[in-house]
C-alpha cells in the first residue's frame, strides 16, 4: 500500500479554521462531562473470576501477515481491555455490547470464558455524509512526514481523493466525505517506545479534548503517527473492524487511509493466490493507488440497488449467455453490476475508467470470479476469464467462458452442468499468426455422448463471406485436419459447427483458440 503520490494543492480558508479550530462553548461543556468519565478499566487481581461489560471491538493489524486482535471498549472510549480466548465467539457481530465472564492475567489481559449478548448494532449501508477527524501526533524524536494540507488534499479535496473514490464507488450513495485535519500535536512518546496503539489513542484524545475538539462527534477518527514507527510496529495501519478508529504510520500513502476506513466499514481483506492482500483490484488488497472496492465488498457496503445485482442459484437451461456492467459509476449499460451465484460465488467486471483507471491490466476487461462467504470475511479472487478465456469451479459446478468485452461491459456464457460441451477441454494458448503462415487445424469430437457431429467449414473469399464444408466427424475422438494459409488480419478463415443430440447446433470460430467452445480445436505450427 505504499505509493508515491503527486498531490494537487487546493487553496483553503485560513489554516486554523480549515485544520481544527476549537468547538463551540456548548461542546466544551460536553467535553468536561467526558473528562469526568472514568478512564480506568475494571481490572481485578490476576486469576480473579468476574464479569465485565463493554463493546466487543476487533482490530485488524495490517502487518505481514495480518492479524486480528480483540478488545472490549468502555463507555465514551475511556478504556480498552485486550481479550483472549474469543474463538468460540467468532460469530458475534463487531460492536456488539456484551457481558464477558472470565479472569484477568498478570499483564491485564482478560481471558473470556463466557459471553452474553446485551445489544447488537444495527447493520446499515455506508451512505450519506461521512465526517472524518484526522489527528496528527508528533513524537519527541520523530515527526509525521505528511503535512496537514497534504493529508487534507488527498483525503477530501484532490481529484483523486478518498472522498471522491467513495462517492464514485458508492454510485453517490456516499454524498460526501468531509472532515478536519488537526495538529500536529506534540506528545511525550519516543519512537523507541514499544508500539502501543492504545497509548496513541489516549494521548491523541487528550490533545483533542484540551483543544476543545470532541472526537465522538465524528463518524471516524484517525490517529496519524510518525512514519518511523511503521518498521518497529510492523504495520502501515490499524483499523477497527466495524468501528470508527484507525491508526496510520505510512502517512503519505492515501490508499492506506482508504484501506483502514474500509475496515471501519466492516470490510475484511481482498485475497488472491493464497495471499491475504493478493487481490490488487481492491482497496482492501494492496493497491498502488486509491482504487474502488471489488464487487463483493461493494455489495457488502450496500452500494448496489436491487436491480444492480442478479442472483442465480439455479438455471432452467443448460447454458445461458449473460452480461455484466463495469463496476464504475459512469457505466450506462442496463446489465447488472454483480451476479451472485451459488456457493457464495460472485461475478463482476472492471474497465479502465475513473478510479479504475489505475488498475493493473490483468484485472481489466475480464469476468472476475470471487468467493465471499459472509460479512466480515475475506473475499478471494478465484479466477478471471478474458479474451475468450474460460474457468471452472468444479466444487460448485460453475463453468464460465468469456465471449466479448465492449464499452457497456462483458458478455459471457455460464453453466451449472459440467457435461455441457461448451466447456470441453480447452485448446492451447493463443499463437501469433503471421500473414501467409501455414497452420494445422485439428478438430475433435470430445463429447460423443451429447454431440452428434462436428463440421469444419472454410470461409470463402466472397462478398458475403460464405462458408463451405471441409469435413465432418461423428465418432468420439475422430480427428479432422486441414492445412491452409491463415492471416489474422483478414479475419477467421475457419469455423466449426457442433450439432447436438437434441438437434441444436452451435458455431465457434476455429481461430478462437485460447478457449474453444464445444469441441477441442488445436492449432499448431508445422
Amino acid at each position: 500500500m505504499r505509493v508515491a503520490t503527486a498531490l494537487i494543492l487546493v487553496l483553503l480558508p485560513a489554516f486554523s479554521t480549515a485544520f481544527g479550530a476549537p468547538d463551540s462553548p456548548g461542546k466544551r461543556r460536553a467535553i468536561q462531562a467526558q473528562l469526568r468519565a472514568s478512564s480506568r478499566p475494571p481490572v481485578q487481581a490476576p486469576g480473579y473470576t468476574t464479569q465485565i461489560e463493554g463493546r466487543l471491538q476487533p482490530i485488524m493489524v495490517d502487518s505481514t501477515p495480518p492479524r486480528l486482535i480483540h478488545q472490549l471498549v468502555g463507555p465514551l472510549r475511556q478504556w480498552r481491555v485486550p481479550l483472549t480466548n474469543l474463538a468460540a465467539f467468532d460469530t458475534v457481530v463487531p460492536g456488539t455490547q456484551v457481558e464477558l465472564s472470565g479472569h484477568w492475567t498478570q499483564n491485564g489481559v482478560f481471558v473470556a470464558k463466557d459471553l452474553v449478548v446485551l445489544d447488537e448494532p444495527e447493520i446499515l449501508a455506508v451512505t450519506g455524509r461521512l465526517e472524518v477527524l484526522v489527528t496528527i501526533l508528533n513524537f519527541v524524536d520523530a515527526k509525521v512526514k505528511a503535512t496537514p494540507r497534504q493529508i487534507s488534499n488527498f483525503m477530501f479535496y484532490d481529484n483523486s481523493s478518498v472522498n471522491l473514490m467513495f462517492q464514485e464507488n458508492s454510485f453517490n450513495k456516499v454524498t460526501e466525505m468531509t472532515g478536519r485535519v488537526v495538529g500536529p500535536y506534540d506528545v511525550a512518546i519516543s519512537v523507541n517506545d514499544p508500539c502501543n496503539a492504545d497509548r496513541y489513542e489516549t494521548e491523541g484524545r487528550n490533545q483533542l479534548l484540551e483543544h476543545g475538539i470532541i472526537p465522538n462527534n465524528y463518524d471516524h477518527v484517525m490517529y496519524v503517527i510518525p512514519d518511523a514507527k511503521s518498521s518497529s510496529c510492523g504495520w502501515c495501519g490499524l483499523g477497527e473492524v466495524g468501528g470508527d478508529v484507525t491508526w496510520i504510520t505510512c502517512t503519505l500513502d492515501p490508499d492506506v487511509y482508504a484501506h483502514e476506513l474500509g475496515h471501519n466499514f466492516g470490510l475484511a481483506h481482498a485475497s488472491a493466490n493464497g495471499e491475504e492482500y493478493g487481490d490488487r483490484s481492491c482497496t482492501m488488497g494492496i493497491p498502488s493507488n486509491v482504487i474502488n472496492f471489488n464487487g463483493p465488498h461493494t455489495y457488502q457496503l450496500g452500494w448496489f440497488d436491487s436491480e444492480d445485482v442478479l442472483e442465480i442459484m439455479d438455471l432452467d437451461e443448460p447454458m445461458v449467455e449473460l452480461s455484466i456492467s463495469p463496476l464504475t459509476a459512469s457505466a450506462s449499460s442496463p446489465a447488472p453490476h454483480l451476479i451472485k451465484l451459488k456457493g457464495s460465488r460472485y461475478l463482476s467486471h472492471r474497465q479502465k475508467d475513473a478510479f479504475d483507471y489505475y488498475l493493473s491490466a490483468q484485472y481489466l476487461d475480464s469476468v472476475a470470479f470471487h468467493y465471499w462467504p459472509s460479512r466480515y470475511r475475506v473475499t478471494e479472487l478465484l479466477e478471471q476469464a478474458t479474451k475468450g478465456g474460460y474457468f471452472e469451479d468444479a466444487t460448485q459446478d460453475i463453468y464460465v467462458k468469456h465471449v466479448r468485452t465492449d464499452a457497456d461491459g462483458v458478455t459471457f456464457r455460464m453453466s451449472y452442468d459440467r457435461n455441457q460441451p461448451f466447456f470441453a477441454e480447452p485448446g492451447p494458448d493463443e499463437l501469433d499468426i503471421l500473414p501467409g503462415e501455414v497452420l494445422d487445424f485439428e478438430v475433435r469430437n470430445m463429447n460423443a455422448n451429447q454431440i452428434d457431429e462436428v463440421v469444419l467449414y472454410r470461409r470463402l473469399d466472397t462478398p458475403d463471406s460464405e462458408y463451405e464444408e471441409v469435413d465432418r466427424t461423428e465418432a468420439a475422438g475422430e480427428t479432422l485436419v486441414e492445412d491452409q494459409p491463415a492471416c489474422r488480419n483478414e479475419g477467421y478463415l475457419y469455423r466449426a459447427e457442433v450439432v447436438m443430440n437434441n438437434g441444436d447446433s452451435y458455431y465457434t470460430d476455429a481461430l478462437d483458440i485460447k478457449r474453444v467452445g464445444f469441441s477441442r480445436i488445436c492449432l499448431h505450427r508445422d
